[in-house]
């Protein structure tokens, strides 16, 4: 579906419906459809978006690099959070916009590493690589009974299942609009991006969206902090180390990930959310450079919330983990 979800993103309404990604839509019975918005054989969507896009609010250019990767952003909430294996085109994760055509069409292209250094390209990452981790702890995410309103400036997709019922609505335009959205049912569902939640007297609710925007409700309470992986926003030599915490909520093997410029005696303890010291993780010495320590949940521990604290010579920073 690139060419549809390339003028959604492009903020281009009229062909924007990119519905054909639902196996539904084609009026197959079982998810074998494998949906993508780019591949090899298309033009690259940031591209064509910072090419292409409209311009016509300078206050939300999509012509921007900036609001071309929010507009990245929003297309892979519609994407992912659709049953149905998917497929992504290489550093699609980062927003590469590079032409197919540099060095002719199937010629060798650069490879920018340099894209994880930043900022928004690395937000574009991790948004898509939560998005991923939600879909793969959620069975609603994969069920088969769920409909979706993909024309127009307002979209939407509604998954129904016993877990838990998801409702995603999006602002394709470049300009704010007010967004109708039908709720399956009444009572307090949960905007996951912004951890808030709304009471719903009636099915359907109108919102006012700023362009670009896009909100994910559910009828359980999903904790992000648990879900944001990917790549830490905190670069190495900063004042605080970034961390990841992997597989989160973790069963049997924690594994923590962290960066350290220089070799430094390393200090990661487990706290329970009194404060109240429980394990050392590890202690010791580690070469400098990107590390990952993997620890097995010990035998009898509580199932809960707990703190990670990891301490070197220069840096601290703590994160919670969910046992189960």
């Amino acid at each position: 579906m690139n060419y549809n979800y390339n003028e959604a993103s492009m903020g281009w309404l009229s062909n924007s419906n990119f519905s054909g990604v639902s196996y539904k839509q084609r009026g197959w019975s079982v998810p074998h459809l494998v949906g993508y918005m780019e591949s090899h054989d298309e033009e690259r969507m940031m591209y064509k978006n910072i090419t292409y896009g409209n311009s016509s609010n300078p206050h939300h250019n999509i012509q921007n690099l900036d609001i071309a990767l929010q507009r990245q952003k929003l297309a892979g909430a519609f994407f992912f959070t659709i049953p149905g294996p998917k497929m992504i085109w290489q550093f699609g994760e980062l927003g590469y916009d590079i032409s197919i055509e540099e060095n002719g069409r199937t010629g060798r292209k650069p490879i920018h590493w340099d894209y994880y250094d930043n900022d928004n390209r690395r937000s574009l990452y991790n948004t898509w690589a939560e998005l991923i981790k939600l879909r793969k702890d959620f069975p609603a995410f994969t069920t088969d009974n769920f409909s979706v309103s993909l024309s127009g400036a307002a979209k939407r997709i509604n998954l129904s299942h016993n877990d838990m019922d998801v409702v995603i609505t999006g602002n394709f335009d470049v300009y704010p609009n007010n967004v109708t959205v039908t709720f399956p049912s009444t009572g307090v569902w949960y905007e996951y991006f912004t951890q808030t939640n709304i009471t719903v007297d009636e099915n359907t609710q109108t919102f006012s969206m700023a362009p670009s925007e896009y909100r994910m409700y559910t009828t359980s309470y999903i904790n992000r902090e648990d879900y944001i992986v990917g790549i830490p926003e905190v670069k190495p030599g900063s004042s605080k180390m970034g961390i990841t915490l992997w597989p989160n909520p973790v069963s049997s093997k924690l594994n923590i990930s962290f960066y350290s410029e220089i070799k430094e005696s390393i200090d990661i303890k487990l706290y329970d959310t009194s404060g109240k010291f429980l394990f050392t993780i590890f202690k010791g010495y580690l070469p400098a450079g990107q590390q990952t320590i993997s620890w097995s949940i010990p035998n009898g521990i509580s199932h809960g919330i707990y703190i990670v604290d990891v301490q070197t010579s220069s840096n601290q920073t703590s994160k919670r983990i969910a046992i189960h």
